[in-house]
């Protein structure tokens, strides 16, 4: 879930350059930058797909941001004139032409890491389930919620929770 703050887009995927529909790990593809952006070789980018926009439930219905879906991490191996290659490291799901891309920041990465190493204290939010992935009736452990709160009350995209009812 990204918000409008948060979210933004370097460029898509152009092309599978072995000519296949999709990309998996390994696989290179054609990245198409939008005008501006400077590309260097081993530069890591994020490969995602607008999953549309996520509204609250109840009467106010209100907007809470982007839901996106990582679909693979890419680094950029070569570049030739206007032709951006890159290789994909991980694959989340299939990577397919006119998936979009965002540069990994160091912010991100470190936050990311910072979920591999344990966290901070555990914080007491309250807040709604808006919906579950992948879509059904009752939630699990170890599947992904999407919740009615975010940074501004702590939480941030990819925290672990523990959910319960009152």
């Amino acid at each position: 879930l990204l918000t409008p703050a948060e979210y933004r887009v370097d460029g898509s995927v152009g092309r599978i350059t072995s000519g296949g529909v999709f990309a998996v790990r390994g696989a290179q593809v054609a990245l198409r930058m939008e005008p501006g952006r400077q590309v260097y070789p081993g530069s890591i980018y994020t490969a995602f797909r607008e999953a549309g926009p996520l509204r609250g439930s109840g009467a106010d219905a209100k907007d809470v941001g982007m839901l996106i879906r990582n679909t693979g991490v890419l680094k950029v191996i070569r570049i030739e004139g206007e032709e951006v290659l890159a290789k994909v490291l991980i694959q989340y799901d299939i990577v397919k032409a006119g998936d979009l891309v965002r540069l990994r920041d160091p912010d991100r990465l470190r936050y990311y890491n910072s979920l591999r190493q344990g966290g901070k204290a555990p914080l007491q939010l309250k807040g709604e389930v808006l919906g579950e992935m992948p879509p059904k009736m009752v939630a699990v452990r170890g599947d992904v919620v999407f919740v009615d709160f975010g940074r501004q009350q702590g939480a941030w995209p990819g925290m672990r929770l523990m959910v319960s009812r009152d």
